[in-house]
């Protein structure tokens, strides 16, 4: 057993590099990413053997507990290779988390199926069948030889996989550790039945939620006070730009600004949406709060920050109350609607939109388009729903809240598509398995598609009149600048910084905003552009407001609980499972490559300190229920 999952990590480096630096590089990852496989195995041999012995003089159950044994053996080396196929997707082991946010696996299997080949499922499930079969036919045919070198061998033997545990504890936690720290890649350490077993009992005992100390200067609080709480009557703000009062919003799936030529990327993803900047209003600076589209579902609907855990709060908490800026639109006799490409049903969405204002809620089933993945159908069909919801009555105002879908890995081709070899055959980027040019050519269909829908208000002389606000739930990460892959969890600009733009070719000639804020802030903006108050349940503020704080709060918590802050240039990150901290000035350092928090204690405890209060009234506000 220790032999096949210490192949499974070898696998995993390969094919090795042809040079002496190379082989030693190679020589110490693979001591590393095996020795905690290797003192599993260890543990699993000496405790079998342990029970085979106390069980000798009962030969029923110890042919119980020998087969029982080598079945878990089996079971052992099946989840060891197909932890490292996990670990090359997700770059962690699985843990409990992981397992609980993957359990739609109606939704998963397009995504899954992109992972897994023909000859993967061979070697999976044929390597522990050939272990099985070897382990039986050596004990049918071989008999170990009771003699005391034999003996002195077996604890030789035992003395050297200990000794290879501990020098790869010794590297791990040295200079192979210092190489990699805070990169995915020391994940590749652990041991995967380990960490998938601890998860679970942790959740078990109610051990999973993370904590900080409480001493932070009490005002720090009121970034997150709602309406309600703070002092004197909230207004919409005096000599800011009005005038339409249709709106549309979209949401784009899995966008960051990093592949976005709106955003000075290399790779023209946007050209439309760069062009229609003539007639927008571009912030520069707004965040997600977390990775994850449900999560971002529920700020995005309430204007309240998502609950500081990994679960998805639209399958946990549907019912959460809150006012949802469709009610506030509805009661002035606004049309109202929910569209989306997608299939409402991941993590019951479906079950959240319910009740919260909305005429109407489409998704990919309502299209008549045939299903592009397990995840959805072409955004197209959206953009074709959208329209026709305003055709229906154009006696009232409507309000439109949308979400593409195109964008979400495995990023299936559309009939709509004209492929573009943004990489010019290169794959290798991020050294990662995930097609990069398949993703940037989702995202240019995504703007043709939007361009589509602008185009047709344009036709039907709407334009002036409505409001387009677009946005992306959460960044989507390819391995630079940091070792992150897909909805990663991390909080790096990859992963949380979105686009934030609102169009209207009467209100706005190309401005930008340097203003930063997030998803809890979209709401209040909206409002405040069509002269609303807001309602006293929300937390965000306008990003037309320029009173507001120059700060934007966001979090991850798939593998350790990460919370971080932006303030000004500064951008901080705690890691509240390792108690590390990293501290970055995006306006010198972009790419977070240079983590600055030893050089700045000062800023670092002001900014941990913002962190710890966000934390705290959450959990105090919107403590976690399961």
């Amino acid at each position: 057993m220790g032999t096949a999952l210490v192949a499974a990590k070898v696998a995993h480096f390969w094919p090795p590099p042809f040079s002496v630096s190379g082989l030693k590089e190679l020589g110490l990852d693979v001591l590393v990413a095996s020795g905690a496989d290797a003192a599993y195995a260890l543990v699993v041999g000496l405790t079998g053997g342990l029970l085979l012995r106390v069980t000798r003089r009962k030969p029923a159950l110890q042919r119980v507990v020998g087969f029982s044994l080598i079945s878990f053996c089996a079971l052992s080396v099946f989840y060891g290779l197909l932890s490292v196929r996990i670990f090359e997707v997700l770059r962690s082991p699985l843990t409990y988390p992981l397992l609980y946010l993957g359990g739609d696996l109606k939704s998963l299997r397009s995504s899954i199926r992109a992972f897994v080949s023909g000859w993967y499922i061979f070697g999976l499930l044929g390597v522990p069948a050939l272990y099985g079969s070897v382990v039986l036919l050596c004990n049918r045919f071989v008999r170990a030889p009771h003699r005391a070198w034999f003996r002195w061998a077996q604890v030789a033997g035992i003395a050297i996989i200990a000794l290879w545990a501990h020098q790869a504890w010794v590297q791990f936690n040295g200079e192979w550790g210092e190489v990699h720290l805070d990169q995915s890649d020391e994940r590749i350490a652990a041991n995967p039945h380990y960490v998938l077993a601890a998860s679970s009992f942790a959740e078990l005992l109610g051990h999973a939620s993370v904590k900080m100390k409480a001493d932070f200067p009490p005002e720090y609080l009121a970034d997150f006070q709602p309406m309600s709480e703070r002092p004197g009557e909230v207004r919409p703000s005096p000599d800011i730009p009005r005038g339409p009062t249709n709106v549309i919003v979209i949401v784009c799936e899995s966008i960051s600004t990093q592949f976005l030529s709106l955003y000075g990327s290399k790779f023209k993803t946007w050209p439309r949406l760069e062009a229609e900047a003539a007639h927008s209003l571009v912030f520069n600076n707004y965040y997600s709060h977390v990775t994850d589209t449900a999560n971002s579902l529920v700020t995005l609907t309430l204007s309240q920050y998502p609950p500081l855990t990994w679960r998805e709060a639209t399958a946990e908490h549907p019912q959460r109350p809150g006012t949802a800026v469709a009610e506030v639109l509805k009661a002035r006799a606004y049309r109202t609607a929910f569209i989306t490409a997608q299939y409402n049903e991941w993590a019951h969405q479906d079950v959240f939109l319910k009740d919260r204002g909305y005429d109407v809620v489409w998704d990919a089933k309502d299209s008549g388009c045939p299903e592009l993945s397990s995840w959805a159908v072409e955004d197209r069909c959206m953009v074709d729903m959208i329209l026709k919801f305003i055709d229906t009555d154009r006696s009232a105002p409507f309000f439109v809240f949308s979400w593409t879908q195109e964008t979400h890995h495995p990023y299936e081709p559309a009939t709509t598509w004209q492929e573009v070899d943004f990489l010019n055959g290169d794959r290798t980027y991020g050294g990662m398995s995930w097609d990069l040019g398949r993703y940037l050519n989702a995202v240019l269909e995504t703007d043709r598609q939007l361009g589509r829908l602008l185009d047709g208000l344009r036709e039907r002389g709407l334009a002036d009149d409505t409001l387009v606000i677009i946005t992306g739930d959460h960044g989507e990460a390819f391995g630079i600048p940091h070792k992150n892959y897909g909805h990663s969890g991390k909080v790096y600009q990859e992963d949380v910084q979105v686009p934030f733009l609102i169009w209207n070719p009467k209100l706005y000639s190309g401005q930008t905003s340097g203003a930063i804020g997030g998803h809890v802030d979209l709401n209040p903006t909206l409002l405040d552009s069509l002269g609303i108050a807001p309602p006293s349940s929300w937390q965000g503020r306008s990003l037309l407001d320029r009173s507001r704080p120059q700060r934007a709060y966001f979090y991850g918590a798939i593998h350790d609980y990460l919370f971080g802050v932006r303030e000004g240039n500064y951008k901080y990150i705690f890691n509240a499972t390792a108690g590390r901290e990293e501290l970055y000035d995006l306006s010198l350092d972009g790419q977070e490559q240079t983590n600055i928090a030893p050089q700045h204690p000062v800023i670092s405890r002001q900014l941990r300190q913002r962190v710890s209060a966000w934390l705290h009234y959450q959990r105090r506000t919107f403590p976690d229920r399961k």
